[in-house]
């Protein structure tokens, strides 16, 4: 298990703050987060430390919005990168557009331009056996997979008396059981390499809750409990698992939720390139002694829950 004895709390957010600040220099500045080594963060904190040059990551939802900005973000930090999508309509009760094969491209075009490796897939992470299908796949391309991010989600708004059974079905499949199987698939190829970065994407939404939105606030609430159980069984492993958790973000996919919403939070959402900083410290070696955590990027939010 992990020895939490010698760790510093002050080093993590020291370590943190500055890959967060220095991974969202423009990307015309991309070519020098592939050799970070030379690099001496103001704080005196070492930021060769989250180099992930040669590296695997997996990532779903990977087509566009958040899922996109962290490819981007690990491909700036030198990883190369496998993406997951289903690129078509998850569910018919869906209200904002889904992710097709261009916004892929466009993901591809985006990362292959950093000068690292990009393949990508359609699949379904509802379907068990074809993300087991996947794994082996990628395995056998890339030879390994070191950090594996859980993105890919649905919301559906919709009065909780009027939701139906595909309703349920469609938000807890992709949701929860999406997320589940996926690290259900890589997991064990972590276990025999020895060592592994998780990062599943919570919401807010699952800590204080949304009116209309009960099965995704507790889908989301279900992926902290995930986080936590698989930490402590994957620990030995050397395999982190940690949740990011971040505010609603500014994308067409959020519309409908806003306008259920109220926020203070400077009277703007953020948007996917300020929740991609944190994945990035997270699957570094600068977060070797880190699991089991959840991260909120909720500005002023967090204040206004207690779970």
């Amino acid at each position: 298990m992990f020895d939490r004895t010698n760790f510093s709390r002050r080093e993590a957010i020291k370590g943190a703050s500055a890959i967060m600040a220095d991974t969202m220099i423009d990307a015309s500045n991309a070519a020098a987060f592939g050799k970070p080594n030379n690099y001496q963060a103001d704080t005196g904190w070492d930021i060769s430390s989250c180099n992930l040059c040669g590296k695997t990551a997996v990532v779903t939802g990977a087509a566009k919005g958040i899922g996109r900005s962290i490819c981007i973000a690990l491909a700036r930090r030198g990883a190369n990168i496998f993406g997951i999508d289903l690129m078509e309509s998850v569910s018919t009760n869906k209200s904002y557009p889904s992710s097709s094969e261009e916004d892929m491209k466009e993901t591809e075009k985006a990362i292959t331009a950093l000068g690292v490796k990009f393949n990508y897939a359609k699949a379904d992470i509802r379907n068990y056996d074809e993300m087991q299908s996947l794994a082996k796949r990628i395995i056998t391309e890339m030879g390994t997979v070191d950090i594996l991010v859980a993105d890919a989600g649905i919301e559906i708004i919709k009065p909780f008396t009027e939701t139906d059974e595909q309703y349920w079905t469609d938000t807890m499949g992709v949701n929860v059981l999406g997320t589940a199987y996926t690290m259900r698939a890589f997991v064990p190829y972590m276990v025999k390499q020895n060592h592994g970065r998780i990062i599943a994407i919570s919401s807010t939404q699952g800590s204080h809750g949304v009116k209309h939105s009960a099965a995704y606030s507790g889908c989301k609430w279900a992926i902290v409990g995930l986080v936590k159980s698989t930490a402590l069984e994957l620990g030995a492993n050397n395999i982190t698992v940690n949740a990011v958790v971040p505010e609603l973000i500014a994308e067409p996919e959020a519309a409908s939720v806003k306008t259920t919403m109220q926020t203070s939070y400077q009277h703007t959402w953020p948007g996917p390139d300020e929740v991609s900083p944190a994945i990035v410290f997270l699957a570094s070696d600068a977060a070797k002694r880190i699991s089991g955590a959840v991260y909120d990027i909720t500005g002023n939010r967090s204040k206004q829950y207690s779970s």
